[in-house]
Order: C-alpha cells, then sequence, then structure tokens
C-alpha cells in the first residue's frame, strides 16, 4: 500500500493506522528536525507547551481518543503551530513503525494503571514495549515516564529490570520532574494539587 494516511478513506479501518506505516518522520513534517514523541497525549496541553518553547524540535502526539485529537490539532491550529502533530491509534500500533533510532525522546506520562487484575496485561509499559521504544531513540536519546500510583510505579521499575536494556543512564525521583520541570501536563498539574506522590522515571540510551 504506497497511499499516505490523509488520502485513506475517512471511515476505513486504516484511520487507525500509523502515519509512518505509509512515510518517514522527514515527510510527515517536511524537515529532518529532531522529533519528541509523546505516548497519550490527551488534548494536547503539554506537548503545544513544549512546540512553543522549542521551534526546532518537531512534536508528535499519540492519543486513542479521536475527540482529543481533534481538540489537540484545533489547540495547535489556533497557536499557530507548525512542529507538532497528532494522530488517533494505539501507543503499539505507532511505536512499531516508527523508524530504528529516530526519536529524541518519548513521553510516556500517566498511562492507565489498569486497577483490576484481570486487566493488568493491558499496561502500557512492559519489558516489549520498552524494548521497542529504546530501539527508537537515538544514541542519547530519552524516556520520560511518570505515574502517580504507587502499584504501578512498582511495576515499571520491574518491567524496566526484565527488559535488560542496555541503558547508558537510569533515573528516579519522587514529586520532581526531570525534564523542564515549568511544564506539566494537566494530570501533572491536578494531581499536584491534591497532594498525590508524583513518580517520575528517566531512562537515557
Amino acid at each position: 500500500m504506497t497511499a499516505t494516511l490523509a488520502a485513506l478513506a475517512p471511515h476505513s479501518r486504516a484511520k487507525r493506522l500509523s502515519p509512518l506505516r505509509f512515510q518517514s518522520f522527514a515527510d510527515f513534517f517536511g524537515n529532518d528536525n529532531p522529533v519528541e514523541v509523546e505516548i497519550g497525549s490527551g488534548r494536547g496541553n503539554y506537548l503545544s507547551e513544549r512546540a512553543v518553547r522549542n521551534s526546532e524540535i518537531n512534536f508528535f502526539g499519540v492519543e486513542w481518543k479521536s475527540k482529543l485529537v481533534e481538540l489537540s490539532t484545533k489547540r495547535a491550529e489556533r497557536m499557530n503551530l507548525t512542529n507538532i502533530k497528532f494522530v488517533a491509534t494505539d501507543a503499539r500500533e505507532v511505536v512499531r513503525t516508527i523508524p530504528l533510532e529516530s526519536v529524541l525522546i518519548f513521553h510516556v506520562y500517566f498511562p492507565d494503571p489498569w486497577f483490576k487484575k484481570k486487566h493488568l496485561r493491558r499496561r502500557l509499559i512492559s519489558a516489549g514495549f520498552l524494548k521497542m521504544m529504546f530501539d527508537r531513540l537515538i544514541p542519547g536519546g530519552r524516556l520520560e515516564i511518570a505515574t502517580d500510583n504507587f502499584d504501578y510505579q512498582i511495576a515499571i521499575r520491574s518491567e524496566i529490570a526484565a527488559a535488560a536494556l542496555p541503558w547508558r543512564a537510569s533515573h528516579e525521583q519522587v514529586n520532581e520532574r526531570f525534564l523542564d520541570p515549568v511544564v506539566k501536563t494537566l494530570f501533572e498539574m491536578k494531581y499536584t494539587e491534591q497532594g498525590r506522590v508524583l513518580y517520575y522515571f528517566e531512562l537515557e540510551r
């Protein structure tokens, strides 16, 4: 299949496919600038603010809910941002299609902890998914993760250990993000106001 995602039928199953199945980051953005990817970009607040502050970087937001992607896209248009795009599809589908060693930073903030035992297999952070992201980071690239769930932060640590990847550096902090502490997600601001404990991980390839 050679058609770009934009050319596919709007109500076809293909609308949920990653645009990177059909084109490179350079084609997708129209330039060769570095790329940051947010998994679960929600309403696009965080990534849009990053895009404002870093015009030399391209930002790619991945969100399952189409309505949120529509809101994110409209926000970016209002802000006249040309270095950011959003897509409504599954995170695993997107990451599988990203070229190796092409991402500067992966942002994964407050993924669903899936509290019920029978749903634990749905958790995004797994050894396999960590391996997919690791392979797609450039040397020196980083993976930023945050959660407010105590059990999930234990699970994340276990999955990092199980993946046994050769990270150059691995750090953990509580209630203090590593990257650009001034810019926060909506959940981050909400949970901070509620006094929740926030767990941060930073992994550098």
